[in-house]
């Protein structure tokens, strides 16, 4: 009996002792309240831009120095670090990376990496920015991010900072609040963001559309290799993405992204000054967006029509700096709005500075702020009223001249040809950042300009696209009908097309240019109209408008 009590008691210890492990293993399995998911309260979000990729990360420790080219940029010998998400962590921010990919114009599915902390979930791919796709569905993607991370991560205050497209994107996003509820978007500060639109992506869309019909036969062989290429480029960057950086699109898609009285800080490059006063649209510029569309200003277009500014009530001007946009034209300058620390410093700043009111919060509507009249009304009886330029190609002639050009032309060539205006050579810029293609302005010159190949051989092959100040379309609309005509000299025929999926389709119009118009796709249609004066020897003025309805 007494040797059975030990073997008995003995028993109860090895019992006690197998409890006593697995209750010490339970509680170094189960998540305490130290080792779930950190809570971030107030955070950053960083969104990049065009053409893009960007991985998902959070602010955990183990994600410092993963967030991307975009926002931690490798410059040799950097001490400190010179990228903004280093400047907003010295600063005390807990900073997240959206998930950004270049889709080429399809949806992504996953984004190129990602980081995350212990025990940290990633976000699923509803949350992934295709850096080539639309407004609208980035908009929602970002939406589904910050509802993510106030999920997951019990983020209640958010500041965000958009690069190039990522500010529009943004700005999109912070209209979907109802899909984040509980999140309060206390500001957004934009770096080189094209809020008006991009001059070159304005340029790329008039080519991508251009009309080859010389009746020249080197002309047009000089035409079906520039248009082509244009045409390359811009389905490589996505048709969607490229048509909606232009100002035609921005000028509807602004009145209708109401974003509150939150602060907007807007940051600027103007390295690339074509010295041409009173056109800050075009320049100066960081290479890809003029001055006047990264501060979000109203500016002038190549006719003298007015690009309204959108509507930002506490729009904060954060500063311009002597930088080109980002790597992709780092030819043009190593310094741009990525890579300083000046900059990263100044974004840092800005994202200190609180506003009276939220982003995504608009402003209480009193009896004197409203307008029967207000062009932002969306009622059925609206009037709208949207004027664009016509342009026209025309090709270098077979001794390599172009004609004398106007302040608003553009020469366009591919790589390896050379502009020059008298014995002065004109500055190469790549379109939409492809060096394939380039445009040359004549910076007011006062002759034909030459068009000469690298080697000296050949054909050079350069188009001229050419507005006419005197000449552009009026559209006026009132609800699905729609009047289109030509102001200036009246076109021998006149037509107008309508993009429906992936196909044009022609509009039926009558003696006096009224048409109906299909229904909206996505939100938007986008017209192509031409005007011919002329016969077929004569190549077609062209204007391109997107409706938002």
């Amino acid at each position: 009996m007494q040797g059975m009590d030990k073997q008995g008691l003995g028993g109860s210890a090895r019992l006690a002792a197998l409890a006593l492990s697995m209750l010490v293993a339970a509680i170094v399995l189960t998540p305490s309240a130290a080792q779930a998911a950190p809570s971030y309260p107030e955070a950053v979000l960083l969104v990049s831009g065009f053409e893009t990729d960007s991985p998902y990360t959070t602010p955990a420790k183990v994600c410092d120095g993963k967030e991307g080219s975009e926002w931690n940029p490798q410059k040799p010998r950097a001490d400190p670090p010179v990228g903004i998400a280093y400047a907003l962590k010295q600063a005390g921010y807990e900073v997240f990376t959206a998930p950004v990919i270049k889709g080429g114009g399809t949806a992504p599915i996953t984004p190129p990496t990602a980081c995350a902390g212990h025990g940290e979930t990633l976000p699923n791919k509803s949350t992934v920015i295709d850096s080539n796709g639309g407004t609208a569905a980035n908009g929602i993607a970002l939406a589904n991010l910050i509802a993510f991370i106030r999920d997951e991560y019990g983020v209640s205050y958010l500041h965000i900072v958009g690069h190039s497209d990522g500010g529009l994107w943004s700005r999109s996003g912070i209209t979907q609040n109802s899909d984040y509820a509980g999140v309060t978007v206390q500001s957004l500060t934009t770096l080189g963001t094209p809020h008006t639109g991009s001059y070159l992506a304005d340029l790329a869309m008039g080519l991508y559309e251009g009309n080859c019909d010389f009746s020249n036969r080197i002309e047009q062989r000089i035409c079906d290799v520039l248009v082509p290429l244009a045409r390359l480029i811009v389905t490589k960057l996505g048709k969607q993405a490229t048509r909606e950086l232009t100002s035609g699109f921005l000028t509807t898609w602004n009145p209708e992204q109401r974003i509150g009285r939150c602060p907007v800080s807007v940051i600027a490059g103007d390295h690339v000054d074509f010295g041409i006063p009173f056109l800050g649209y075009y320049t100066p510029s960081d290479g890809l967006v003029g001055l006047d569309s990264a501060q979000a200003s109203e500016a002038l277009d190549i006719n003298g029509h007015l690009i309204p500014a959108p509507e930002i009530p506490d729009l904060r001007k954060a500063g311009v700096y002597d930088v080109v946009h980002g790597a992709s034209v780092g030819f043009l300058s190593k310094k741009n709005l990525l890579n300083q620390t000046e900059i990263s410093q100044q974004v840092a700043e800005n994202t200190i500075l609180g506003g009276a009111e939220a982003c995504n919060q608009p402003p209480a509507i009193t009896s004197a702020d409203t307008d029967p009249g207000e062009a932002g009304s969306s009622s059925a009886g609206q009037v709208q009223r949207l004027r664009a330029p016509l342009l026209r190609l025309v090709a270098a002639d077979r001794y390599g001249h172009l004609p004398k050009p106007g302040p608003e032309d553009f020469a366009v060539t591919p790589k390896g040809v050379g502009v020059r205006c008298g014995f002065t050579k004109l500055r190469a810029i790549p379109v939409m950042g492809d060096s394939r293609l380039r445009i040359h302005h004549p910076r007011g010159c006062e002759t034909q300009l030459r068009v000469r190949n690298r080697n000296g051989k050949g054909v050079a092959r350069a188009l001229m696209l050419r507005s006419n100040p005197r000449r552009h379309v009026l559209v006026r609309l009132e609800g699905d009908r729609a009047r289109i005509r030509i102001r200036g000299r009246a076109p021998k025929s006149l037509k107008a097309m309508v993009l429906r999926g992936k196909k044009w389709q022609r509009l039926k119009l009558d003696r006096k240019g009224r048409t109906k118009l299909p229904e909206a796709d996505g939100g938007s249609l986008s017209l192509r109209i031409r005007a011919r004066r002329g016969g077929r020897s004569v190549p077609a003025d062209s204007a391109s408008l997107t409706i938002q309805r």
